[in-house]
C-alpha cells in the first residue's frame, strides 16, 4: 500500500523499493515474486546503495517479528533492530515515518508454528483463517515529518534514535487509530 500511494499519489510520483528479509529473496518462488513487485535484498549493503543513488526504501524495522504479532497486540510496536538507523546514519537520508492503519485487521493471526516456519525455510509462517482472501479493511496511510538524524553510529547513538523513530511512529499509529472511525470504511 505504501509502495502504490508513493507511485500513483506523491507528486511527483516516486518509486520506493520494499526492503524484504534476505532469506525470503533466497526462496525460488517467493524471492522471484517478491523481485517482480520491485523488492529488493534487506541486507544493509543492497538498502545503503540504493539511497545513495537516490532511490527511495521501505523497511519495516520491526522486521518479520511483526507478522506473527498476536491479534490482541495489533498497533503496538516491538522492538525494532538498528540497521535501518546505520543506514540513514551511513547515507544521510531522511526517515519518514509511516502508520499503516488497517493493515493489522485485514487477517488475523491464529497460530505462527514453528515447525511450518522451518519447512518452509522462513523465519515466521503466520496462519489466519483469511490465508486467500484477506478482510476487506480500509487502508489509511498517515506519513509522518521526516527524520534526519546526526550523530556516530556507536551503539548508544544508534540505539536512541532507534528509539525516538519508534516512539513517533507509535504515536503517528495512535493518532491514525483515534481519526478512524470504522475498521472497513
Amino acid at each position: 500500500m505504501v509502495v502504490t500511494a508513493c507511485l500513483l499519489d506523491a507528486e511527483p510520483p516516486r518509486l520506493v523499493h520494499g526492503m524484504a528479509d534476505h532469506r525470503l529473496m533466497t526462496l525460488p518462488v517467493l524471492g522471484a515474486a517478491a523481485r517482480l513487485i520491485g523488492a529488493v535484498d534487506g541486507r544493509r549493503p543492497a538498502c545503503e546503495d540504493l539511497l545513495r543513488r537516490g532511490a527511495a526504501v521501505l523497511t519495516f524495522p520491526e522486521g518479520v517479528k511483526a507478522l506473527a504479532k498476536p491479534f490482541r497486540e495489533r498497533y503496538r510496536l516491538r522492538g525494532f533492530g538498528h540497521g535501518f538507523v546505520h543506514v540513514a546514519l551511513a547515507t544521510g537520508a531522511p526517515i519518514v515515518p509511516v502508520a499503516v492503519i488497517g493493515a493489522e485487521e485485514e487477517a488475523p493471526l491464529i497460530a505462527n508454528p514453528a515447525w511450518l516456519a522451518r519447512l518452509v525455510r522462513t523465519p515466521v509462517a503466520p496462519i489466519t483463517p483469511t490465508i486467500v482472501v484477506p478482510l476487506p479493511v480500509k487502508y489509511r496511510l498517515h506519513f509522518g515529518a521526516p527524520i534526519r538524524l546526526k550523530g556516530s553510529g556507536g551503539a548508544e547513538v544508534v540505539a536512541r534514535h532507534a528509539q525516538h523513530v519508534r516512539a513517533v511512529l507509535q504515536d503517528l499509529i495512535a493518532r491514525g487509530l483515534a481519526a478512524r472511525h470504522h475498521v472497513f470504511f
